[in-house]
C-alpha cells in the first residue's frame, strides 16, 4: 500500500463561511516578513500579492519528492479549517501535495495503526495545473482525534521536474453550515445491488408491534413502541444486540422492499436495512438510545461514537457515518463498563438530530468455499510473457498485476498508483488478458483510491467510477486490485465504493481490497465489516509489527472468516519470529489463503516437486506445502469432511496440517 489516508473529513463541494473570528494561524504565510520559518528561499522574482514568495526548485528532479518545510500550525481537534495557497509553476510536471503532519501537544507525531505514521494532504495539485499562471486551491477538513494539537506544514513537489513559487498560505477556523433535514428515504438508500453477491432481504412485514426484517446474515424485530431487537443468522443463530430508544419510533410502515434494501419509515426518521445486514438510521430528531449486547465480546474496538465488538461467532457494529459537509450534533458513546466479557454489558449511545448511524450484526453473508479453494493467487509486475502465464495457471487461477509504475503510463499516473489508468502498452495489456481468459485464468489490476487524500478526480467519485467501469469493459477485467477504499470518514464513502464495484463486476468477479486501515477512522483494528463483505479477498497487515503467529492481531484482524467472511490474506513484511510453515498453518486455522507473491519461473516445464528444487525457500513452501495441503483440503470440503471450525492459535514449530 503506497499511501496512508488520515482519519479526517475533507470536502471541496461544500461552501464554507470563515468564522467570526478567523485569523491565518500559519506563521508568515504570506513571507514578507523574511524566510523564517520556512526552509526555502524567499524571492521578489514573483509574487501573488505583496512582494515575495518563495520559491521550491526541483528543476533537475532529482529528488522524487523535493519538500518546503513550514511551521506548526497550532490546531484543534473536531474543528473545521480551511486550508488555501496560491502557486504558480514553470513546467507543471509532477504533482504537489499540500499539508504536513498531524501532531500532539508534544509535538510527536501522531501515528495510525501499529506502525504507520499519520499524515494529512488536503490539496492535490496535478499535472499541469497552475502553470505559467498564479492559481488558488483549497479545501476543508477536520481531523477528528482528540490528540491532535497541531499540523507541520509541507509542500511537497514529487515525480518530475519543475520550479515552483507558493504565496499567502492560509490556514483559517471555518464555520460549516448546518447540515438540512433528511428528505426520507433518501437517506437510507445506496447504490449497488448485494444481491448480487449472495446478500438479500429475504422478507419484510409488518407485525402487530412494528417491522420484521430478515436478511440473509440477521433477523431485525422494530417495534413502535421503539425497540431493535438484532438476531444473527449465519454460523450461529441467536439474538446479539438489543437496543432500546428513549421514546417510540412511531407507527412503522414499509415504504420499500427490494431484494436489495426494506426502508422502514418513522416518527421523523428511516431505518434502510440492506441486504448486506447493515440497518442505515438516518433520523431529523435526536435519539437516546441504550444498547445491550447479548454476546461476551472477546475483542471489543472503540473510538469516538464507533465500536466493533466480536466473539467467536460473530458480532456487531455501531458506527456514526459523519458528516464532511455540514456541521452536524455528532453521536456519543457513553462510557463503557469495565466487563465486557460476558453478555449483558451496554451502554447509552446519543443520536444528534440529522445525524445517519450504522447499526449491523455479521457475518453478513456466507463464506464462498468456492472462491477460497477455486481462486488462487498469484502476484506479478508489470505485463508478463505467454509462457510464465502458463506456468502461472499450473497452480493460480488468478493474475493479479502489480506495480502502478510498469502497468500505468506514468506521464499521466504518478507513483503512487493514481488514475487515469491509461496502460503504457495497450496491445499488450490486450493479449494478456485474452490468453489469460484462454487458460480460464482472471485478471486483476491494481488502483487506488487513497493517495494521500483525492486523486486525479477530486471529490468527483461518480467520475473516478466511471472511468474504473470503462477501463473494466475495454480490456475484459475480471476485477480489481484497491490500494486502500476511502479509509476515513463517513463510512458511507467507502461503503458507496464498494457496491458500486462489485455490482460493476458481478458476482463472479473479484475484488481484492488492500484494507490494512479502515473507514471510518483510518485505524488497523476497527473496522466495518458490511463493507468488507463485498470483497472477494481482504490483505491485510503491511508495515504491521505482529508479535508471532498467535498474536491476537492475527485473530480478530487478519482473520475475517466468520466475521465479514470474505477470504482473509496476510502481509506479513514485519511479522516477528514466525516460521514461514507456522505463518501458513496459522492462516489456513481460521481458512485465510495466501497470494503467491513474484515468485521465480523455471526455465524448463517440470513437476511442481522438482520445480521446488533451487527456489527460494518462500516458493519451496508454496510449492510443497501450501498447494498440495489446498488440494487434501479441497478434496475434503467437496466430500463434506472439511472441519470448518476455526483452528487458532496454533502450536508452534509443530508438524501438521492446522488441525484438519
Amino acid at each position: 500500500m503506497t499511501s496512508r489516508a488520515l482519519p479526517v473529513a475533507i470536502s471541496l463541494l461544500v461552501t464554507v463561511a470563515i468564522a467570526a473570528d478567523a485569523q491565518n494561524l500559519v506563521e508568515n504565510g504570506d513571507f514578507e516578513a523574511g524566510q523564517a520559518p520556512w526552509n526555502r528561499p524567499v524571492t521578489d522574482a514573483q509574487a501573488h500579492s505583496g512582494e515575495h514568495s518563495i520559491v521550491l526548485d526541483n528543476s533537475e528532479g532529482v529528488n522524487w519528492a523535493a519538500v518546503a518545510y513550514g511551521p506548526t500550525v497550532p490546531l484543534r481537534p473536531d474543528t473545521p479549517y480551511r486550508i488555501s495557497v496560491w502557486l504558480k509553476r514553470e513546467t507543471g510536471d509532477g504533482y504537489l501535495q499540500i499539508g504536513g503532519y498531524p501532531v500532539d501537544a508534544s509535538d510527536e507525531r501522531l501515528r495510525t495503526g501499529r506502525s504507520w505514521r499519520m499524515f494529512l494532504y488536503p490539496i492535490q495539485v496535478m499535472t499541469g495545473s497552475g502553470l505559467g499562471r498564479w492559481r488558488h486551491f483549497e479545501n476543508v477538513f477536520t481531523v477528528r482525534r482528540p490528540d491532535f494539537a497541531g499540523l507541520k506544514l509541507r509542500l511537497i513537489h514529487r515525480n518530475a521536474s519543475d520550479v515552483i513559487y507558493f504565496d499567502d498560505v492560509v490556514i483559517e477556523e471555518v464555520d460549516l453550515p448546518p447540515r438540512p433535514e433528511w428528505g426520507f428515504s433518501d437517506a437510507v438508500l445506496f447504490p449497488g445491488q448485494p444481491s448480487e453477491f449472495g446478500m438479500e432481504v429475504e422478507s419484510a412485514e409488518r407485525t402487530d408491534r412494528g417491522v420484521r426484517v430478515v436478511t440473509t446474515g440477521a433477523r431485525y424485530e422494530f417495534t413502535d413502541d421503539g425497540a431493535i431487537t438484532a438476531r444473527q443468522r449465519i454460523g450461529a443463530d441467536r439474538e446479539v444486540v438489543y437496543v432500546q430508544a428513549g421514546g417510540p419510533f412511531g407507527e412503522l410502515s414499509i415504504e420499500r422492499r427490494t431484494d436489495d434494501v426494506c426502508v422502514i419509515m418513522g416518527d421523523e426518521l428511516a431505518f434502510g436495512v440492506q441486504g448486506d445486514s447493515l440497518i442505515a438510521l438516518a433520523t431529523n430528531r435526536a435519539l437516546d438510545l441504550q444498547v445491550t449486547s447479548r454476546i461476551g465480546a472477546r475483542r471489543l474496538v472503540t473510538q469516538g461514537p464507533h465500536l466493533l465488538a466480536i466473539d467467536d461467532d460473530g458480532g456487531f457494529v455501531i458506527s456514526e457515518d459523519h458528516s464532511k459537509q455540514y456541521e452536524t450534533v455528532g453521536c456519543d458513546l457513553a462510557e463503557l463498563p469495565v466487563q465486557t466479557g460476558e453478555p449483558g454489558w451496554g451502554f447509552r449511545y446519543s443520536v444528534g438530530e440529522r445525524e445517519r448511524v450504522a447499526l449491523a450484526v455479521f457475518p453478513p453473508r456466507e463464506y464462498r468455499w468456492q472462491d477460497a479453494f477455486g481462486r488462487r493467487l498469484v502476484n506479478v509486475t508489470g505485463l508478463i510473457d505467454d509462457d510464465t502465464i502458463r506456468y502461472y495457471r499450473r497452480y493460480c487461477s488468478v493474475l493479479l498485476l502489480m506495480d502502478a509504475g510498469r502497468l500505468y503510463d506514468r506521464c499521466r499516473e504518478p507513483k503512487e498508483g493514481r488514475g487515469p489508468y491509461v496502460f503504457l502498452d495497450p496491445e499488450r495489456m490486450h493479449h494478456l488478458v485474452e490468453t489469460c481468459h484462454s487458460l480460464g485464468m482472471q485478471v486483476v489490476v491494481y488502483s487506488n483510491t487513497q493517495a494521500e487524500g483525492r486523486l486525479w478526480y477530486g471529490d468527483d467519485t461518480d467520475a473516478y467510477f466511471e472511468h474504473l467501469r470503462s477501463v473494466t469493459e475495454e480490456y475484459d477485467l475480471d476485477g480489481w486490485y484497491f490500494d486502500g477504499v476511502f479509509t476515513a470518514d463517513p463510512w458511507s464513502e467507502a461503503y458507496t465504493h464498494m457496491r458500486r464495484v462489485r455490482e460493476m463486476v458481478g458476482e463472479d468477479g473479484i475484488i481484492y481490497n488492500h484494507c490494512t486501515l479502515n473507514s471510518p477512522l483510518t485505524r488497523d483494528d476497527l473496522y466495518l465489516p458490511f463493507i468488507d463483505a463485498y470483497a472477494t479477498y481482504l490483505l491485510r497487515g503491511e508495515g504491521q509489527a505482529i508479535q508471532g503467529v498467535n498474536d491476537p492481531y492475527m485473530r480478530w484482524v487478519i482473520n475475517s472468516y466468520r466475521i465479514s467472511n470474505a477470504i482473509p490474506t496476510l502481509k506479513w513484511d514485519k511479522m516477528e519470529d514466525a516460521a514461514t510453515h507456522d505463518i501458513f498453518r496459522a492462516m489456513l486455522g481460521f481458512h485465510g489463503r495466501f497470494r503467491w507473491a513474484y515468485p521465480t519461473v523455471p526455465a524448463d516445464d517440470t513437476s511442481w516437486r522438482e520445480a521446488s528444487e533451487g527456489r527460494p525457500a518462500l516458493d519451496r513452501e508454496f510449492l510443497t506445502y501450501y498447494f498440495p495441503e489446498l488440494d487434501r483440503r479441497q478434496a475434503l470440503w467437496r466430500a463434506g469432511e472439511l472441519d470448518t471450525s476455526i483452528h487458532w492459535p496454533i502450536e508452534v514449530g509443530a508438524a501438521g496440517d492446522g488441525g484438519q
